[in-house]
């Protein structure tokens, strides 16, 4: 492969595993802010008033790109009896309507997430003074991921005819 198709291609990958990169962070700095702030508050040695706001904002941001990261790895709820037990058919369209509602859920979020974001760009929250329109542009985002993530997958099924169950690639070089 020429080096400028790797370099592509490893760009591409990091796309599409950012919000994966995202949620590590988040999901670790959350329990530290956390135990920092309450041994602040125990011991007195220091002041920690924005970390309710701040956790807040990282839960916000873990819990929709989670789902983003989800609907990748097709870790959402299902019913596995009807996809494990029923006929290859069934499963197929179980499959396919089961992604149309991810993508529509997507395009929901961009949508009204936007309007949301919109309505409160010019709110702050009071400590920290960040934008609430800023806290909340992960609804959007993380329906941008929906959708992208949903459309890859509905290619997925079109292409392997009926088979498709597993989790999409964490690289798009083996789609």
């Amino acid at each position: 492969m020429p080096k400028n198709l790797r370099y592509a291609s490893r760009v591409g990958t990091i796309i599409w595993r950012f919000p994966d990169m995202l949620c590590v962070p988040l999901g670790l700095g959350i329990p530290i802010v956390m135990f920092t702030s309450v041994i602040a508050r125990y011991t007195g040695l220091f002041s920690m008033p924005w970390s309710s706001e701040i956790i807040r904002i990282m839960i916000l941001w873990l819990s929709f790109l989670g789902a983003a990261v989800g609907v990748r790895l097709r870790a959402h709820f299902r019913l596995g009896m009807l996809l494990d037990k029923g006929p290859r058919g069934l499963r197929y369209a179980l499959e396919i309507i089961n992604t149309i509602g991810f993508i529509g859920l997507g395009i929901g979020l961009v949508a009204f997430g936007w309007v949301m974001v919109d309505g409160l760009a010019s709110q702050t929250t009071p400590v920290l003074g960040l934008s609430l329109g800023l806290a909340y542009s992960v609804v959007p985002v993380s329906g941008v991921w929906m959708t992208a993530y949903s459309l890859v997958e509905m290619v997925h099924h079109a292409r392997n005819d009926k088979s498709s169950a597993a989790a999409l690639p964490d690289d798009l070089d083996s789609l």
